[in-house]
């Protein structure tokens, strides 16, 4: 593999930690929508929509890392 690949694989396995960590604590409550800007009071039910919008988004991410990894020839354990 050419350093070129490994420094792309290290960049995108590095993204995907970090975005599994948010995700982590998004989805165990340790998130408050208001944190990201939004500094209005929402009812529950938006700041619930919002959330999961974010978790979506998130996955989606960590997919997207996946592929791309795995496009690279890396094995990775499975999610």
């Amino acid at each position: 593999m050419k350093i070129e690949d490994l420094n792309a694989v290290r960049e995108t396995n590095d993204r995907m930690k970090r975005t599994a960590e948010f995700l982590e604590r998004v989805e165990a409550g340790k998130f408050d929508v208001r944190s990201c800007g939004y500094d209005i009071a929402l009812p529950n039910t938006h700041t619930d929509a919002i959330k999961a919008l974010i978790v979506s988004g998130l996955r989606q991410q960590i997919a997207e890392c996946r592929k791309s990894l795995t496009d690279r020839g890396v094995v990775l354990p499975e999610a």
